[in-house]
């Protein structure tokens, strides 16, 4: 999922854009299902990692 805003400034910017992203945060599975990863077939309890992204796009 990625959220933006688009800000107009008065200022050396002619466009500008704070945004925020955020992969794996939950996961939809079976409850019968065993391994923390629908696309792995091992059992090993190896943690799904969540990767969380923040930025800025500037224009000139």
């Amino acid at each position: 999922m990625q959220l933006g805003y688009n800000i107009t400034p008065k200022s050396v910017f002619t466009n500008l854009r704070v945004f925020g992203m955020a992969d794996n945060l939950f996961w939809i599975k079976s409850k019968s299902y065993q391994s923390p990863d629908p696309e792995r077939i091992d059992l090993d309890p190896v943690p799904i990692p969540k990767t969380f992204t923040f930025g800025v796009n500037a224009s000139f």
